[in-house]
């Protein structure tokens, strides 16, 4: 397991843990930032700034702290995942509208 910092951008991860108490942990795992949910860092600001991170069916603008961290894992596309954009979304999904 890595952390959301480090990986690489526009590859697709599974979110495993957020750690760290209070509202910072509290506010992301009510953005969605919950175990199981599939996320893509699209892009990040330099020197350590803030990233942007297409999460299920939306984007989120993160600045983390040192106290907060989101353990995520690489994400194996096999036969039922389907890469649409910048975002994973199962078979069942495909015919769900996207969002924008």
């Amino acid at each position: 397991m890595v952390t959301l910092q480090t990986i690489p951008v526009n590859e697709p991860y599974r979110i495993v843990r957020v750690s760290g108490d209070g509202a910072m942990a509290q506010r992301l795992r009510e953005l969605g930032f919950i175990p199981g949910s599939t996320c893509t860092v699209v892009r990040r600001a330099p020197f350590g700034g803030p990233m942007e991170v297409a999460l299920e069916r939306r984007t989120v603008g993160l600045r983390l702290t040192s106290d907060v961290q989101i353990l995520v894992e690489p994400l194996t596309l096999d036969a039922d995942l389907f890469c649409i954009g910048e975002s994973v979304r199962t078979a069942t999904d495909v015919n769900s509208p996207v969002a924008a």
